[in-house]
């Protein structure tokens, strides 16, 4: 009952979307409890419910997901990251998953991928590397700054993304400590093309 009806073009409703329309309404509007519920529809092949338990995930704050952790099927998640079907932004969100739920065996799977050279196997690189991170801990740190950070003929473009995953472990989580995420992005002032990208990092963070 919006104030305004938004109108737009009807379509059909399978009788499995109406079920699972109806298995929305009683769950809680946010929370693990909720979000244990979307996990099962991952890749579905009904594609509304595959992109409706993507968007839930998409939204959720990580503490959620953090709380989700018992819940998370990592064989399942292990098996999608490696799918050649499986989108770059589903991909990402697998990664993230993997980083809360992981075994730390699973980290010379990501450093296969991270070595890899492969455009494909990269794919999602920032969500990648901070989940590599996750699992490895500050020892995952030296094959980041230098793969990503040190190369002299690295692409801009990956180490843009390396620098993303950095932000993430300096802003959401305490498995890295801050001096040597800091001492990983002075390497990027070595670089001429990809210096911008740290400074103001580097000054928020307050390395004068």
């Amino acid at each position: 009952n919006p104030p305004r009806i938004n109108w737009s073009t009807p379509m059909k409703a399978s009788e499995r979307v109406l079920g699972y329309l109806e298995q929305l309404q009683p769950l809680p509007k946010s929370g693990a409890d909720r979000l244990a519920f979307f996990q099962d529809y991952f890749e579905d092949e009904e594609s509304l419910l595959a992109f409706d338990a993507y968007d839930e995930f998409a939204k959720a704050p990580y503490p959620d997901m953090i709380a989700l952790k018992d819940r998370m099927d990592r064989k399942r998640l292990l098996s999608l990251i490696n799918d050649d079907k499986t989108s770059p932004n589903r991909r990402r969100l697998y990664f993230t998953m993997l980083g809360i739920c992981g075994q730390p065996e699973d980290a010379k799977m990501l450093e296969e991928l991270l070595l890899s050279g492969s455009r494909k196997k990269m794919r999602g690189l920032e969500a990648l590397i901070a989940c590599y991170l996750n699992l490895k801990g500050e020892a995952g740190m030296d094959l980041i700054q230098r793969e990503f950070f040190e190369k002299k003929d690295c692409e801009f473009t990956y180490t843009m993304l390396a620098m993303q995953a950095l932000r993430f472990h300096a802003e959401e989580t305490d498995i890295i400590t801050k001096a040597k995420i800091i001492a990983a992005a002075r390497k990027v002032l070595d670089n001429d093309e990809a210096r911008d990208l740290v400074i103001t990092d580097l000054a928020r963070w307050e390395d004068w």
